[in-house]
């Protein structure tokens, strides 16, 4: 899953005047204010996609502020709980920390338009739960230094929007025989008839099971 993420073990934030840079060794990501969109490019291939700051409808349900305080890098941190859709993100906060909301009021990737909003800070620590994961990030340090502009300059690669309906390709089956084989050889026999059984003055019983998969860039399943 941490894979398929493209999050690793560590990050790099570099942040200045609204823009990020993460790097975490999976990915690259940019978030460019001047463009309103979130760039990533990935580890292995030679395209940089993007998402439209505005693109993520997903409806916020709640929003509130427990009293529950954390330290992260030697800094108190508040607590801004905010849920939408099926995800709930929990995140630490220092105030001492200032970021011009007006800079991500239109990112509404992950919401996160609300956290700017409500902090008019950058978060050191974020706890997500999602229908299928969790995912922790703790921020171990922060440094104050000159950001050159390079650090944002976005790779020479072709680019393309990101879409996942996009790179969901549905199977076509050429040559004759071929799936029938594929399944012979792949699929155990023993188990139809653990789970399936004919019924009652029957010789004979069905079951059609659906599979779906994503293929790579590269052809890995």
């Amino acid at each position: 899953m941490k894979t398929l993420m493209a999050a690793g073990n560590q990050t790099t934030v570099w942040i200045k005047q609204g823009n990020y840079h993460q790097s975490s060794g999976f990915m690259e990501s940019y978030f460019i204010t001047k463009d309103q969109r979130e760039y990533y490019k990935f580890k292995g291939l030679d395209t940089l996609y993007y998402v439209e700051y505005g693109s993520d409808s997903t409806e916020v349900t709640n929003v509130s502020k427990p009293a529950e305080k954390r330290t992260f890098a030697g800094l108190e941190c508040n607590t801004l709980v905010v849920t939408a859709g099926e995800t709930t993100r929990k995140y630490f906060y220092s105030p001492t920390l200032y970021m011009n909301p007006e800079y991500d009021k239109n990112n509404t990737l992950a919401r996160f338009d609300v956290f700017a909003k409500e902090t008019s800070s950058l978060y050191l620590g974020l706890e997500e739960e999602g229908k299928s994961y969790s995912l922790s990030e703790t921020c171990t340090r922060v440094e104050t230094t000159a950001v050159s502009d390079d650090v944002f300059k976005l790779p020479a690669l072709p680019r393309k929007k990101f879409k996942l309906e996009e790179i969901i390709i549905d199977p076509e089956f050429t040559r004759s025989g071929g799936w029938t084989k594929y399944i012979e050889t792949n699929i155990n026999s023993e188990v139809g008839s653990k789970y399936l059984r004919p019924g009652k003055g029957e010789e004979s019983a069905t079951q059609t099971v659906i599979v779906r998969f994503l293929v790579n860039e590269n052809g890995r399943i």
